[in-house]
């Protein structure tokens, strides 16, 4: 088994939001002094103890108007962390800005500091050979290694006998210069990669990312009101990984009992799934909901729609989809309206939905009295497809949040008079965080509802719910 932890490098203490520099006719370099403090921790933010990594790299890139750091000739330093001597890696910067661009015509308007672990490199300057991470035993491995864009980095034991994989991040821009608000809350921007349109192969080993991946930029801000919802989980990834694998699981009806057994994580075979061989007729076009519950950084939400817009998913040139990312008010307002940038989002409290909330929700043209897509037909009834990551953690809220998948998986009585009912389904990845928390597949199943893991990767889950 070579499945692996994610760790998360950290700013412990991070980089000013803002740094003065003075316009001036001078010959005179000007140099900024910052000190930053820097950590591997998992995704609770508990510290990770392990001995060393040898290369940890710290690149400076350029204005945030480029999205090319090559572009803006980034500066790097390497250098070795070693949690053994302490679990904070202090380090002071000086960073020395020329006459000649300060006085041009367009100076830099913002840096990015970028956090990443480093290849290994011989005295060429090559990859060095004992940088390898040798055959990737299966596919779902090499799904998690793309979708967190590290797939040559060397698994880290720590002490305590866990096997880890640290993911790099990117500090919110640095703004150059003067008379700027100072956020009271830092920033940190994480990156995911979305194969496009298939999945990663065991086989095939890159040396970097997946050159037709797509990338996804999440904002986190975990001191914002204390709350879950500003950072990204393990379970947000893994979902990321499994829909990177099987687009068409988006479909809730396409047949997942036919994935490779979640417990011997056994690549796929090369055949795509389908329901049967037969040639079909091309069927009418429908409606897809897509809804979100716990959205948090939204990534499920973002990914869905990557993979829909693309067409990676089963039947995506016949269905019109549309999307909602739903969360608790503070994290609606703040981080989840950030990543999304659009009216795909609303506030919902969990709990059995009135008709009301059900036609917000579910977009439907008969509870909300009104279309969301011009060109579907008013009498069809949705097809659904829910997206929960990392929503088990707390038992006390399993009851409010199986009353919400109640709601939207078995009709109600205003629903009931609907003509037609199309397929429906929940997608919840879990994994184990506190005692009671695996409490809920049960509850669910005493409440009527079908449960069944689908796939599984270290310590996350994917289940099917209908």
């Amino acid at each position: 088994m070579d499945a692996f932890c994610i760790g998360r490098l950290r700013f412990l203490r991070l980089p000013p939001s803002w740094i003065s520099l003075q316009r001036s006719s001078s010959n005179t370099p000007q140099t900024v002094n910052i000190a930053l403090a820097i950590g591997a921790t998992d995704d609770y933010g508990t510290d990770l103890q392990f001995d060393s990594v040898d290369r940890v790299q710290l690149r400076l890139e350029g204005s945030a108007t480029s999205r090319s750091p090559d572009s803006a000739h980034p500066a790097t330093v390497v250098f070795p962390f070693s949690p053994a001597q302490g679990p904070v890696h202090k380090l002071k910067l000086s960073l020395t800005f020329s006459p000649a661009l300060l006085a041009s015509k367009k100076p830099p308007t913002s840096l990015v500091l970028a956090l990443s672990v480093a290849q290994a490199v011989d005295d060429t300057g090559s990859s060095s050979p004992s940088s390898s991470i040798g055959p990737i035993a299966s596919s779902s491995t090499a799904a998690l290694r793309s979708t967190i864009g590290e797939p040559r980095q060397p698994v880290i034991e720590t002490w305590d006998h866990r096997r880890f994989v640290l993911m790099s991040l990117r500090s919110g821009p640095r703004i150059l210069t003067l008379y700027m608000y100072l956020p009271t809350v830092q920033t940190a921007i994480r990156t995911v990669h979305l194969s496009n349109p298939a999945p990663p192969s065991a086989e095939r080993q890159a040396d970097g990312p997946n050159e037709s991946a797509t990338t996804i930029e999440i904002t986190e801000r975990p001191g914002l009101n204390n709350s879950t919802g500003q950072r990204l989980w393990d379970c947000a990834i893994g979902l990321t990984a499994f829909l990177s694998q099987y687009p068409a699981a988006l479909e809730p009806d396409f047949p997942l009992e036919g994935l490779p057994d979640p417990e011997l994580s056994r690549p796929p075979p090369a055949k795509r799934f389908r329901q049967d061989d037969t040639v079909s007729p091309p069927r009418p076009r429908r409606r897809l909901r897509i809804v979100e519950l716990g959205a948090g950084c939204a990534l499920a939400s973002m990914v869905a729609a990557k993979l829909l817009s693309s067409g990676s998913a089963s039947g995506a040139e016949q269905t019109a989809a549309t999307m909602l990312a739903t969360d608790v008010e503070t994290t609606v307002e703040s981080t989840l309206k950030e990543n999304l940038r659009a009216n795909g989002l609303a506030v919902l409290d969990w709990g059995r939905l009135s008709d009301e909330q059900l036609g917000v929700v579910l977009g439907h043209p008969r509870l909300d009295g009104r279309s969301l897509n011009g060109d579907t037909d008013a009498r069809d009834d949705p097809a659904l497809t829910i997206l929960a990551t990392d929503v088990l953690y707390n038992p006390e809220s399993h009851p409010l949040l199986l009353a919400t998948l109640l709601s939207l998986l078995r009709p109600t009585r205003t629903e009931s008079s609907l003509d037609n009912h199309s397929p429906r389904r929940a997608l919840v990845a879990y994994k184990r965080r506190t005692e009671g928390d695996d409490g809920f597949f049960p509850l669910a199943r005493e409440a009527g509802l079908e449960v069944d893991k689908v796939w599984e990767w270290g310590e996350v889950g994917v289940w099917a719910v209908t």
